[in-house]
C-alpha cells in the first residue's frame, strides 16, 4: 500500500490494524534496550513525543473523528516535495531519524518505522529503542496487507499539535525572476505549450502542486527549500487565465512585473492569491470545468497530493469526482521541462565545468594543507570548505543537497551527514569519500 500526503501529509488506522504486525517486535535493534546499553550520541530520546501524540489520538476534539487505532506520518509535504523546509520535517520530529526516506507509524503501543536499504545502518543507530525497523525490501519484513487496514485521511496534523516548542519558522527570503537568458524560452511560451496539452485532451484547467514545476513554468526561483531553488506555491492554469497561490511577503515587484500581475485581465498576465486560498478556490472554480487535469504518480513525480484531489471532489460531488470530469495523467510539465533547447544545454554544460574546476582546486588545497597539519582536519571541515569553494564559484547560488564527507567507516553510510555528534577526524589510514553538488544559474550539478 502507497500513502499519498495531503494538506496535513499525514493519515490514520482506524478500526482494524492487522494483528500480524501488532504482535511483530521486529529484528534485534542495535543498542537495545536502553537499559542495558549506552545510546549512540546522535539517538534522541522520542518517549514523550510519542507519549504525547498517542494522547493526541484519542482526542475526538482536536481530530474530529472517532479515537485512533494507530496514525501514519509520511516523509513528504503538502508539495509533495523529497526535500524538505525544517518546519515541515514532521518524521524526522517524530523519529529522531533525520534520513531522507521512511514512514512512521504510531498505535497505541508500538511504534514501526520502515526505510529502504540506504538507510538500513542508520536508521538502527538513530531511532531509539521505541521503534521497531522494519527494513523495505527483506523478505522478513513485509507490509501489512491493505485489505485489512481502513485509512481516512485526517485535517488537523497531529504532528503539527505537539510540536509547538523550537519549531522553526518557514524562510523568508523572496523569490526572484530567472532571466530569459539562463531559461531559454519565456514563461508566457511555455504557458503557450501547456495550453496545447490541454486542448488536446480537451482539459479546462491544469493544477499543479509540484514546486519545481512551478518554479520552471514561471520562470522564477525561491529559497523556500534548502537547497533547491524554488518557491512554495500552486498554480491553476486555464485557457483564459492564470493563478498563482504563494505567500504575498515572497512576491515582491520584480515577480509583479515578471508575471504581469498589476490589473491582470487577459490570458498571458498571472493572478496572485495568497497561498491558503486554493483551498477555497478550487472549490469554486472547479464547479465551472468540465474536465480538471490532475497530475498522478509517475516514475519522476508523486503527482498531485490527496487533498488536491479531494478539493476537487467535494466541489463537484459529495462523494465523488466521475470519471468524465476528472483527467488523472502525469503532468505535463515533466516532458516538456525534460526537452532542453539549446541555452539550457550550454547552462548544463557551463555548470559541470565550473563545479569540476571548484571540486580540483578543493582537492588540492586539501591535499596541501592536510600536509601541513593534519591534525586539523575532520569531516565537518571538509564539509564546510567544500561548501565555501564552491560558493565563491561565478553564478553558484548555493549547494543542490548537504555535503556529505564520511571517512573510515562513515564513508560506507549511503547519505551519511558529518555533524557534532559524529564527527572524526580524517586519517590516511582508510577511504574519504566527499559527496557534494552545487546549484548554478545555469543547472544543477552532483558529483561524488
Amino acid at each position: 500500500s502507497s500513502f499519498s500526503a495531503g494538506l496535513v501529509e499525514a493519515y490514520y488506522f482506524q478500526n482494524e490494524v492487522v494483528e500480524p504486525l501488532l504482535n511483530y517486535n521486529g529484528a534485534k535493534r542495535y543498542h537495545c534496550p536502553a537499559t542495558a546499553h549506552k545510546q549512540p550520541a546522535d539517538r534522541q530520546n522520542t518517549t514523550l513525543r510519542l507519549k504525547q501524540l498517542r494522547s493526541v489520538m484519542t482526542r475526538v476534539a482536536s481530530i474530529q473523528v472517532p479515537p485512533l487505532d494507530g496514525y501514519i506520518v509520511t516523509s513528504d509535504d503538502a508539495h509533495q516535495s523529497d526535500s524538505l523546509d525544517p518546519r515541515d520535517m514532521r518524521r524526522e520530529f517524530i523519529t529522531g531519524f533525520y534520513g531522507s526516506a521512511g514512514e512512521a507509524l504510531i498505535t497505541w503501543d508500538k511504534a514501526v518505522f520502515w526505510t529502504d536499504g540506504r538507510y538500513h545502518i542508520q536508521a538502527d543507530h538513530q531511532l531509539d529503542c521505541n521503534w521497531i525497523l522494519m527494513k523495505r525490501g527483506r523478505p522478513e519484513h513485509s507490509c501489512p496487507a491493505n485489505s485489512s487496514i481502513r485509512l481516512v485521511p485526517v485535517r488537523n496534523n497531529l504532528v503539527d499539535l505537539i510540536w509547538q516548542i523550537d519549531r522553526p519558522s518557514y524562510n523568508p527570503h523572496p523569490a526572484y525572476p530567472l532571466p530569459d537568458k539562463y531559461s531559454g524560452k519565456a514563461w508566457q511560451d511555455k504557458v503557450q505549450l501547456i495550453r496545447v496539452e490541454m486542448e488536446s485532451y480537451k482539459a479546462d484547467a491544469l493544477i499543479l502542486t509540484a514546486l519545481d514545476e512551478i518554479a520552471w513554468l514561471f520562470n522564477i526561483r525561491g529559497y523556500d527549500l534548502p537547497n533547491t531553488p524554488v518557491l512554495r506555491a500552486y498554480a491553476v492554469v486555464t485557457h483564459g487565465s492564470i493563478h498563482l497561490y504563494a505567500p504575498r511577503h515572497k512576491i515582491l515587484r520584480s515577480i509583479d512585473e515578471h508575471l504581469k500581475m498589476d490589473f491582470c485581465s487577459h490570458a498571458n498576465c498571472v493572478t496572485l492569491h495568497n497561498y491558503t486560498s486554493i483551498w477555497y478556490d478550487l472549490r469554486t472554480m472547479s464547479q465551472a470545468w468540465n474536465l480538471v487535469w490532475l497530475p498522478t504518480r509517475c516514475a519522476y513525480s508523486p503527482g498531485a497530493s490527496m487533498e488536491i484531489f479531494n478539493s476537487v471532489l467535494r466541489a463537484i460531488l459529495p462523494n465523488t469526482i466521475p470519471a468524465e470530469k476528472r483527467l488523472p495523467k502525469p503532468s505535463p510539465v515533466l516532458s516538456l521541462r525534460a526537452q532542453k533547447n539549446e541555452i539550457e544545454a550550454e547552462g548544463m554544460r557551463r555548470s559541470h565545468l565550473r563545479d569540476a574546476a571548484m571540486m580540483c582546486d578543493f582537492l588540492a588545497y586539501m591535499e596541501e594543507q592536510y600536509e601541513l597539519n593534519s591534525d586539523s582536519w575532520d569531516e565537518m571541515q571538509v564539509a564546510r570548505l567544500a561548501n565555501e569553494f564552491r560558493y565563491e564559484q561565478d553564478k553558484n547560488k548555493g549547494i543542490s543537497f548537504p555535503t556529505i564527507a564520511g571517512y573510515g567507516p562513515h564513508a560506507a553510510i549511503p547519505h551519511y551527514e558529518p555533524n557534532n555528534l559524529t564527527n572524526i577526524k580524517i586519517g590516511k589510514t582508510s577511504t574519504l569519500v566527499v559527496d557534494s553538488g552545487g546549484q548554478y544559474l545555469g543547472g544543477m550539478e552532483f558529483l561524488s
